[in-house]
């Protein structure tokens, strides 16, 4: 069933590039933007909970990519100063969401660093992002995570990490894991484009 899918998908994307208008060189100018068309609201038919996006603030990816280096330099039992006074916990391999006060933040993530050797993530996109209609502040990161187990065991996963910031200070993690494909691990080792 996946093959046929795979192969239906290819299809279609064949005939969408076949019917896509040779390039004459000529670049038509950009349309003319108007206040009304830049604000407007698009009905996708269906219930979207953000859809009304704008870049967010730098300085929530430094934040996040702050709490990667402390995690990765084996100091996660110093994070509490980058969280809000509860942090939110919505992990791959839990069903349910786990919500530390900031007191234990610096325990809890220090016990579970602890049961590592070394860690390292290698930060394939970041994006801060702002949803007009909420005002919620939301930093995307997509990285490539290895490590090493206090046991020696070796492992490896691509993680897409969706961090909610409010008031310069992270308060929600909702993360979700990929193995590795062959594909990717070989272009990792070949040093090529991965995506």
């Amino acid at each position: 069933m996946k093959l046929t899918t795979q192969l239906w998908s290819l299809g279609l994307l064949l005939a969408a590039t076949a019917c896509t208008p040779a390039d004459t060189g000529t670049t038509a100018p950009p349309a003319a933007s108007t206040d009304t068309a830049a604000t407007a609201q698009v009905d996708y038919g269906i219930p979207i909970r953000y859809k009304n996006w704008e870049i967010g603030s730098p300085d929530n990816v430094k934040l996040v990519l702050n709490f990667y280096q402390h995690w990765d330099a084996g100091r996660a039992n110093e994070v509490a100063g980058l969280c809000a006074d509860t942090l939110r916990l919505r992990l791959p391999d839990s069903r349910n969401e786990i919500a530390v006060p900031n007191g234990r933040i610096n325990e809890v993530l220090g016990k579970n660093r602890a049961g590592y050797g070394t860690t390292s993530n290698e930060i394939i996109s970041a994006v801060s992002l702002r949803d007009k209609d909420s005002g919620e502040e939301w930093v995307y990161t997509t990285s490539y995570n290895k490590w090493v187990e206090k046991g020696g065991r070796r492992d490896s996963a691509i993680f897409d990490d969706n961090w909610r910031v409010k008031n310069g200070k992270i308060e929600f993690l909702m993360t979700y894991q990929k193995v590795p494909t062959k594909a990717f691990l070989q272009a990792k080792k070949d040093s090529a484009n991965v995506f």
